[in-house]
């Protein structure tokens, strides 16, 4: 090589450095867009990749999800249903679109010991630029690790923590290990992933796991060693090394079910490539490591840790009087779920303390205990069936927005079938054409009937509110996916048809077909199904 090549050599190398992909450095080498980054001493930075949640439950940044594997899972991997909650709400005023962050890279070395002591053994120079998970730190020296980042961030750069739209003043941000359902809620795609494909094994596709993850026995070598961050390719989320190199702790503490049972050591989450191969690196693996063994800290060598950005849950005034209306309206037992009562207002307690305070002071006041835990017990029932309500309306709206587009393939399909029988010169083509039509007319038929049937439901089992308030959380829904302007408009539709079915209880299917004609095939418009 010459050295006007060398030369040139030499700037073009300087331009990637110092250009375009400045941004990309030890600490993040794979910019995208979304990423949250956060300073830290000497340089090093850690940066982040929201997790949203989807649908949550209206005026809360709640939802129901599921947790553990299916066929073929440990029994403490028992699937099970939890609540995940978001901390920044994204969404402009009036609507939802909470999220949390979560840590885009295993923590290295060099973010860990930009804030700790250096062994005396170490080299800091050479730490500070080490892209290596840390490993062999116990749980408390996490927390340590914890403390120290989050003082420097409130003394150094507060402003660069995260907040909802809106928010004013301190939001409560701050930086933790993740529990156990956010983690394999993020490990599983989040809120936005196609509820179809939410509850696989994997995120990855067949056989591609290892493109992915580093698994056992790719990294066994002499000696065995984990690999540096960010070598492989992402998760769908745009995080990196999620469900192998090191397995990763959580805040959670380690329970044989999800909910309840006897707690034990913490709970860790991921693979390990030391010891697990490619199909036991799952969204769902779950292990408990011991905080103590042998009456010392412990800690391994192939446990690290990713941390999450959440807030606190009452940060201000407005966030405890925003809970405090939405916690009221889901939680009057007077009013009817499913179109059932659960139970009295709270109104009516108050009044059955005074009837029997007038009868019996001595008796309210023996009885006064269970009367306050049975009425607490029977607000939470109410406000988690009011949760299982949203969430069934939801479910029946999705299918029957299914079934109308159903309809709408047909009508599609129909476009292109009568001229074939009209025009065509092959009496054996114009018979096939014939029979596909019958076919898809009888297709038609079917999926109107079952439109008709999720109207009914729709109008039997849930309010009006309800069903209005679920049609507007799976319109959201549809946009955030760019489901098509099909299904956007049909949703529509839907709400109008379930509208006019509440007067007549009636079904129109004339009306609902004419309805998509109108809609959707007006000229100018695309009409091919998606």
């Amino acid at each position: 090589m010459n050295k006007t090549s060398l030369v040139v050599f030499a700037l073009a190398a300087a331009a990637l450095l110092w250009g375009g992909a400045a941004w990309a450095d030890i600490h993040d080498p794979h910019p995208q867009a979304g990423d949250l980054a956060l300073p830290m001493p000497d340089g090093a930075r850690m940066v982040f990749r929201p997790v949203h949640l989807g649908r949550t439950m209206e005026g809360l940044s709640t939802r129901m999800v599921w947790v553990g594997k299916g066929k073929g899972g440990v029994f403490y991997e028992t699937p099970t249903q939890v609540e995940i909650s978001g901390a920044f709400n994204l969404a402009s005023a009036g609507s939802e679109d909470w999220v949390y962050y979560l840590g885009k890279y295993e923590v290295t070395q060099a973010q860990f010991y930009s804030l700790m002591p250096v062994p005396k053994n170490l080299s800091r120079q050479e730490l500070l630029k080490s892209t290596k998970p840390m490993t062999s730190v116990s749980w408390f020296q996490a927390q340590d690790f914890l403390r120290r980042y989050n003082e420097w961030l409130a003394a150094n750069a507060s402003e660069k923590l995260p907040r909802s739209q809106g928010a004013h003043g301190d939001s409560g941000a701050y930086l933790r290990l993740p529990n156990e359902t956010e983690w394999e809620f993020a490990a599983r795609g989040g809120g936005l992933v196609d509820p179809s494909q939410y509850f696989r094994l994997s995120p990855y596709g067949p056989n591609q796991t290892i493109v992915h993850e580093w698994c056992f026995p790719e990294v066994v070598r002499n000696p065995p060693r984990v690999r540096k961050v960010g070598l492989k390719k992402p998760h769908p989320l745009g995080l990196y090394d999620l469900l192998g190199n090191v397995a990763e702790m959580t805040t959670s503490l380690f329970r044989v079910e999800y909910t309840g049972g006897r707690s034990g050591g913490f709970a860790l989450r991921g693979g390990s490539a030391l010891k697990d191969g490619a199909k036991a690196t799952l969204p769902s693996k779950r292990s408990e490591m011991p905080l103590y063994k042998n009456g010392k800290a412990f800690s391994r060598n192939d446990v690290g840790m990713r941390l999450v950005i959440t807030s606190l849950v009452t940060a201000s005034r407005q966030d405890v009087t925003r809970l405090k209306e939405v916690y009221q309206r889901y939680g009057q037992a007077a009013q009817p779920v499913f179109g059932v009562s659960l139970g009295g207002s709270s109104a009516g307690w108050q009044q059955l303390r005074e009837a029997l305070g007038r009868v019996n002071p001595q008796a309210l006041k023996a009885v006064a205990p269970q009367l306050n835990q049975l009425e607490a017990g029977l607000r939470q029932a109410t406000t988690r069936m009011r949760k299982v309500e949203s969430d069934s309306a939801l479910v029946t709206i999705r299918t029957a927005v299914y079934c109308l587009f159903a309809t709408y393939k047909t009508m599609v399909n129909e476009m292109y079938l009568r001229p074939i029988i009209r025009l065509s010169q092959s009496a054996a083509r114009r018979q096939r054409a014939q029979q596909n039509l019958r076919d898809n007319q009888e297709a038609r038929g079917e999926s109107l009937e079952q439109y008709f049937a999720q109207l009914d439901l729709m109008d039997r089992l849930y309010s009006k509110d309800v069903v209005l308030g679920q049609l507007e959380e799976h319109r959201k829904l549809l946009v955030n996916k760019s489901a098509g302007a099909q299904k956007v408009k049909i949703n529509q539709l839907l709400g109008q048809h379930y509208q006019r079915y509440l007067t007549g209880k009636q079904p129109d299917k004339d009306g609902w077909v004419r309805d998509l004609q109108e809609a959707l095939f007006t000229p100018g418009r695309a009409t091919g199904a998606r």
